[in-house]
């Protein structure tokens, strides 16, 4: 007489079965739980397309083929089919350039950073917490819970450590960060063709990926600039902080490298992210951009080098070029690592989209109340 032998409740798992979604839970409510985030994401994900169809017919759609190209395709000047190979690479055998990007299920950074190399320095969780302690607060540009020293490139961790070793405040701390930081700047200086597109003409733009994190690296490094230069006391008679001219000139570079890749413009922030990208990847990234951009438009008013142009200096970076909204409340930027995921879609859910989608709400429009050309007075 044969037995049936009961399963074991251990080895009974709930699968979801949203398309590559590999997720299981042993508790059916566990699941429903898990189910209820997928229909959250494509809500949104479908009120975020629908709004950018309607809003900004004129940008990019996220996912069209015209947004970025493999570097074999832009080669031959051939439509690229996209794909991770694209089908033209596959069908020649070809290594395809995207075909090492890594999939969006997490915040990311460009997959296309150049990698600009340093030589190894200390990087610990203490100056890493430093960092986000005493510095983050004051200039609120990376995202704090996606932040992981482990996966992020190498030139902004060590970025990161560098402030992070300026505000631990002791003598050997500000030191060694003044030390990586003459280390970190010569690598910037000697790779500049990686990121300074500064020059670049209007035909060349389509196919230049934003190097992100190079520019948060970048940005970082010329604040600690003036921090130094806050210790000797150097400014000019507009209290503005004085740098040397090396500095600035990474600094113009950065930002006009920045201003004729389109990175102060909304509808391009959003290009920058194909279809299947999650929404809270797309939130982060473009807040992160509005963040990032409001630092740079700070720097360009409190610093400057001795041999500048004063004119120059105050038309670096205006108001007029900050084509998006102000960014969204810092209780959800700040929402700690490991936060339930449903807290920070449901903090998006409810945020007010006409901010964005209405151009009359974003901070260039303000230009025309906030300066006036026959008003000589530098007050903001």
């Amino acid at each position: 007489m044969s037995t049936t032998i009961a399963p074991d409740s251990r080895d009974i798992f709930f699968e979801c079965d949203f398309p590559e979604c590999n997720s299981r839970y042993r508790r059916k409510e566990h699941l429903k739980r898990h189910q209820v985030n997928h229909e959250t994401y494509a809500a949104i994900a479908d009120l975020l397309r629908r709004h950018i169809r309607k809003y900004h017919p004129q940008a990019q759609l996220p996912g069209s083929r015209s947004l970025k190209a493999c570097t074999a395709c832009r080669q031959r000047k051939e439509t690229c089919e996209r794909g991770v190979p694209c089908k033209a690479c596959q069908r020649r055998g070809l290594n395809c350039s995207l075909a090492g990007q890594a999939s969006p299920e997490r915040h990311i950074r460009n997959a296309d950073e150049p990698n600009l190399t340093v030589q190894e320095s200390p990087s610990t969780d203490e100056y890493v917490e430093s960092y986000f302690q005493h510095f983050h607060p004051e200039w609120p540009f990376l995202h704090r819970s996606t932040f992981d020293p482990a996966t992020e490139p190498r030139v902004l961790v060590q970025s990161v450590v560098m402030i992070g070793m300026w505000a631990y405040g002791s003598k050997d701390s500000k030191n060694a960060a003044i030390d990586l930081h003459c280390r970190l700047g010569s690598a910037m200086q000697n790779q500049r063709s990686q990121w300074d597109f500064s020059t670049v003409t209007s035909d060349q733009i389509i196919d230049i990926s934003w190097p992100i994190t190079t520019y948060q690296s970048l940005l970082l490094h010329v604040i600690l600039s003036i921090l130094i230069t806050k210790e000797t006391g150097d400014m000019d008679l507009g209290l503005r902080h004085r740098i040397p001219a090396d500095e600035y000139d990474l600094f113009d570079a950065l930002v006009r490298s920045c201003r004729n890749l389109g990175m102060f413009s909304y509808p391009k922030m959003l290009a920058q992210y194909p279809t299947a990208t999650p929404i809270t990847m797309i939130w982060v990234g473009v807040e992160e951009m509005k963040r990032f951009a409001l630092a740079l438009y700070k720097v360009a008013h409190i610093s400057t080098t001795g041999d500048r142009n004063e004119s120059a200096c105050e038309k670096l970076l205006t108001i007029a070029d900050l084509s998006f909204s102000m960014p969204y409340c810092d209780e959800v930027w700040n929402i700690p690592r490991g936060s339930d995921t449903r807290s920070l879609v449901r903090a998006i859910a409810e945020t007010r989209q006409d901010e964005n989608t209405d151009d009359k709400e974003w901070i260039s429009t303000s230009s025309t109340t906030l300066h006036d050309d026959r008003v000589n007075f530098k007050w903001i």
